[in-house]
């Protein structure tokens, strides 16, 4: 479900190119459930599980380069029109 989450304000972000409206720190902090629970499905080998949060993790953090992108293009634009 989470995944879905991600990939909906993926869309988002790159159909508006502003990511001023995302709250970086969910995103940060929802990485450590996802390795939590990715550790727990590898150890008791539950693959559909496994296949589940890796998807979650490489949209998390796809999300998170995208929005490193966007925000550092803002904030580059914003120091050029001060100057």
């Amino acid at each position: 479900m989470f995944s879905i989450m991600i990939i909906a304000q993926m869309s988002r972000t790159i159909k508006l190119k502003d990511a001023s409206g995302v709250s970086l720190i969910m995103f940060i902090f929802s990485l450590s459930p996802i390795f939590i629970t990715l550790s727990y499905a590898i150890f008791y080998q539950s693959n559909p599980l496994s296949i589940k949060y890796i998807i979650t993790l490489i949209t998390t953090i796809i999300y998170l380069i995208l929005y490193g992108i966007y925000y550092q293009r803002k904030k580059r634009k914003a120091i050029n029109n001060k100057g």
